[in-house]
């Protein structure tokens, strides 16, 4: 009975991410899969484990292997990963109930509605409309199934438990770094919740010392063994460079982006998209009110106690935003997927809010069923609607740079797709309202690239003076490892206009990792030994 309905929760939220289905590749799918980044021979499985992600400093060998076993079964056709996106969420879904269950047990009525606000909730439309965020399904699903486990362990240290513990781990790890953070905090906090002294619920029966010794070996070897591997194949340091924000408003900034994280938990509508943050002093009113907040729900917590449901609830929620807050950098500001899987506590927080109001009586009971039945049908709405969006670069970009043209990001991938497209105009401008300066405003902002795609724009008018100036200059502030593609470009323009004393000077005596490089050398070699 209780698989049937769990299944039935599936079969509803694949049913309202059908419009995701025929959707083209958009964002960053197009280095990903399109330009093959992320994908590798099946043959060669191994170099998912001995590589990095898509020539990144990131390890996310299990994100690599499901890239590359999509584009055996269906080629670089989107409709096919588009699939296999939905069918991760709706299992993601259907596995959201254990973590919240490993602290405090779960109704069938219960479990479905935890199981329904995770697969509906607008917070989730980009990691499904994204095939390049399927890091943040996989990463929940098996962080869901690791806590599950840790508490089954916990009670019960058999070696089929502690093995399975052991995988999930591993493959939570495996997925998405962020796992290094979940895990041992929601296993910390498990700890916690069953000290002496504190109250869990009354249908959870005290855990012994037991199975403390298999469950924290099989945590540690996992993680540990994740960290050997990424260290040994992958020796790269975070090399995110931080937003620089003076202090204090460095802190008061990350607590309204805490709010804004909030909100977005709360709301049934779309997120926004748009990473562009402007910085905010400790005294502004939604600083301030985000504090009065945070302050209300910790004096809730501290009241309750540290064994309460509603505590353990409000923990996890606290865990799983606490690294959206960016204090280990990461590569947008903000980002409505960095909460992708802090909905899972989420639905417990309704959960424990019905079974409070079913204590007011009826009528009161009855009117929280009826909000909490509109909230998820506006979600449900959301989520169809929102599947065009991710018809193209276009469709998802342009609403986004129209309401904040401070998108720097919307503008670029707008620029690339009206270029491709043959709107040279239309390209041009959208990289040049990219390249604005916002002082104040923190932001994805690659202005190297930017430079590289108007010169590219010129290229395909045949103005390569033009093309090879833009060059030039993205060659004066791009990094160090960007330089051989700087120069290769630069050849390849003079090529273009028949100067191949230029290609020989910028290609000749350098390290040309490129075969392209390579064969453009030799050719004006040979080019200017028929002169």
């Amino acid at each position: 009975m209780t698989a049937g309905w769990m299944l039935l929760c599936a079969a509803v939220i694949a049913a309202f991410h059908v419009t995701y289905v025929n959707n083209g590749f958009v964002w960053l799918d197009h280095g990903d899969i399109e330009q093959g980044r992320a994908l590798i021979p099946l043959s060669q499985w191994r170099l998912a484990f001995t590589n990095s992600y898509q020539g990144t400093g990131f390890y996310r060998p299990l994100v690599t292997l499901f890239h590359s076993i999509d584009a055996s079964l269906w080629g670089i056709s989107a409709p096919g990963f588009h699939c296999t996106n939905i069918a991760l969420h709706c299992v993601a879904a259907l596995a959201a109930p254990f973590l919240v269950s490993a602290f405090f047990p779960l109704s069938l009525c219960e479990r479905c509605l935890v199981t329904v606000i995770f697969g509906l909730h607008p917070v989730a439309i980009l990691s499904v409309g994204c095939i390049s965020y399927r890091s943040e399904p996989l990463l929940a699903l098996f962080t869901f199934l690791a806590v599950s486990w840790y508490a089954k362990v916990r009670k019960r240290g058999t070696f089929t438990r502690t093995v399975i513990l052991f995988l999930t781990t591993a493959c939570a790890c495996f997925s998405k770094e962020t796992a290094f953070f979940y895990l041992p905090s929601f296993f910390i906090l498990w700890e916690i919740s069953r000290l002496p002294g504190n109250k869990p619920h009354p249908c959870t029966k005290p855990t012994g010392s037991a199975g403390f010794i298999p469950a924290v070996f099989a945590a540690i070897a996992a993680t540990g063994t994740v960290l050997c591997l990424r260290c040994i194949f992958v020796p790269v340091k975070w090399c995110i460079t931080p937003a620089h924000i003076p202090f204090p408003e460095n802190i008061s900034t990350r607590i309204v982006l805490l709010g804004k994280h909030i909100l977005n938990l709360a709301s049934p509508f779309m997120p926004r998209i748009c990473d562009a943050t402007g910085q905010y002093g400790i005294l502004h009113p939604a600083t301030l009110l985000v504090l009065c907040f945070i302050v209300a729900i910790v004096f809730t917590a501290v009241k309750k106690g540290t064994g309460s449901p509603l505590t353990l609830t409000f923990s996890m929620i606290a865990i799983c935003l606490l690294p959206s807050l960016d204090l280990l950098p990461l590569p947008r500001f903000y980002s409505p997927h960095y909460v992708y899987i802090a909905v899972a506590p989420l639905g417990a927080f309704v959960v424990l809010l019905g079974r409070k109001m079913s204590g007011y009586g009826r009528k009161f009971y009855a009117v929280f069923r009826g909000i909490v039945f509109v909230w998820i049908a506006v979600m449900g709405f959301t989520t169809v609607s929102s599947g065009s969006s991710f018809r193209s670069d276009q469709t998802l970009f342009a609403p986004e740079v129209s309401k904040d043209a401070r998108f720097s990001e919307g503008w670029f991938y707008l620029g690339n797709f009206y270029r491709l497209s043959g709107d040279l105009d239309a390209a041009d401008s959208a990289y040049d309202r990219g390249l604005a300066v916002y002082p104040g405003i923190i932001r994805f902002y690659d202005p190297v690239e930017f430079l590289i795609n108007k010169s590219a724009v010129a290229v395909q008018r045949k103005n390569f003076d033009a093309a090879d100036s833009l060059m030039k200059i993205a060659q004066t502030i791009s990094p160090e490892a960007m330089q051989p593609d700087i120069l290769y470009i630069r050849a390849d323009i003079a090529a273009r206009r028949g100067d191949f004393k230029a290609v020989i000077y910028l290609l000749s005596g350098r390290s040309l990792l490129r075969p392209e490089a390579r064969r453009l050398l030799d050719r004006a070699l040979s080019a200017g030994q028929d002169h």
